[in-house]
């Protein structure tokens, strides 16, 4: 009697598909490098690595820009006898000196346009008056830095004008508001146009504001943060926290800027835990951005995105490069980081630093500012740095 066929079969071993999805996800990868890599060699990429600061994108840019300001000159009817050029050194902006045809604001649009489309930005454009008549200077470049100057005049050749400085360098004062004692008042009225940080709700904030307005000096909100758990110090009862409602922050920064009427912007106090939050950061620049003011990230961590979030509300911003006196109250260590910025403003040809309201440093600051030569350096008002052609953050 013949066997009965099992009534299960064996089923058949299901095929091992490891390898193939291996292979799947690196030609996905390959593919996603490989199309990374040749975006990075488009002009609008190189233009915007360019505005980071990214080592050899600022030649590149430097030529692209030349090239739309050679195409915009021409287009504007300028004649080639009428156009004088000098090569800037050592990353000093090139100068084009020219007599315009036509009117000033018809060659301050097309040169401006020229250079927009090239993926360039448009610096600075003022005119001016003087015994021979006006003139008009534009600065173009990238987000990292000028790369060239156009001085134009109707009648003639524009002149050589006047030479900037190797750099500009704002600084900051933080933690106003506690009280007017005299090392505030002495700090308000340092012999330069530094940024007067204010904290809201303090018992001398708005009689600080009155004092700073009375000094021509410029303020900021010096809004409160949270810092990392376990700091030694709290940032104050109202303050931006992590888990917060975009509502409630947003209501937390409109009261510290109505409490502080006529500030130019925000800086953070504090904030090492907040300002890498990405959700709390938006809703604090939602604000910020509404009011049309600027942002500077005190950079107290690291891992802040604060000014990832206010560029993303294309709001005018920058970061702290170096606090004088955070960690020390030594005059000779103050001093030696106020001429490391100095030296970084040469070099990048702008640096922000940030000190606070403490006697040594106002002492050594009332004796270093008047010894700085706006030849080689020039002390400006944070706005005005921020403004004037400022990069973005990175830079």
């Amino acid at each position: 009697m013949s066997a009965r066929p099992s009534a299960r079969r064996r089923r058949k071993p299901l095929p091992d598909l490891r390898r193939p999805l291996f292979a799947l996800g690196a030609i996905g990868v390959l593919g996603a490098l490989l199309a990374l890599v040749g975006w990075a060699q488009t002009p609008h990429a190189r233009m915007r690595m360019a505005d980071q600061g990214l080592p050899g994108q600022q030649s590149y840019a430097r030529a692209r820009i030349d090239d739309a300001l050679h195409n915009g000159i021409v287009a504007a009817g300028v004649a080639a006898d009428s156009v004088v050029f000098a090569q800037g050194w050592h990353g000093a902006p090139d100068v084009i000196r020219l007599q315009a045809p036509a009117g000033l604001v018809q060659l301050n649009l097309a040169l401006s346009e020229a250079v927009q489309v090239a993926g360039g930005r448009v610096l600075r454009g003022e005119r001016h008056r003087d015994d021979s008549g006006e003139w008009l200077e534009l600065r173009f470049g990238t987000a990292s830095g000028m790369t060239h100057r156009v001085v134009a005049r109707r009648e003639r050749i524009a002149p050589v004008p006047p030479a900037l400085p190797a750099g500009r360098l704002a600084l900051v004062i933080d933690d106003f508001g506690h009280n007017l004692d005299d090392v505030a008042l002495r700090a308000i009225h340092l012999p330069a146009p530094v940024t007067c940080a204010i904290l809201p709700d303090r018992a001398r904030s708005r009689r600080v504001l009155t004092e700073v307005r009375r000094a021509g000096k410029q303020a900021l909100l010096h809004m409160p943060m949270e810092p990392e758990v376990g700091a030694p110090v709290g940032p104050g009862p109202v303050a931006v926290r992590v888990g917060m409602s975009s509502a409630e922050i947003r209501q937390i920064v409109a009261e510290g800027l109505t409490g502080l009427p006529g500030v130019v912007g925000v800086n953070n106090h504090m904030g090492s835990r907040a300002t890498r939050s990405r959700a709390e950061m938006d809703a604090v620049m939602a604000e910020i951005a509404a009011r049309g003011l600027i942002f500077l990230d005190s950079w107290t961590t690291p891992l802040t995105v604060a000014h990832l979030a206010a560029t993303a509300r294309g709001i005018p911003n920058l970061r702290n490069d170096m606090f004088i006196d955070v960690d020390t109250d030594d005059p000779v260590e103050i001093r030696r980081r106020l001429e490391k910025l100095l030296q970084i403003a040469r070099e990048r040809g702008w640096a922000v630093g940030i000190g606070h309201v403490h006697p040594n440093t106002i002492t050594v600051l009332e004796e270093f500012l008047p010894s700085v030569d706006p030849a080689d350096v020039q002390l400006v008002g944070l706005r005005e740095l921020i403004l004037d052609g400022a990069r973005q953050p990175g830079s």
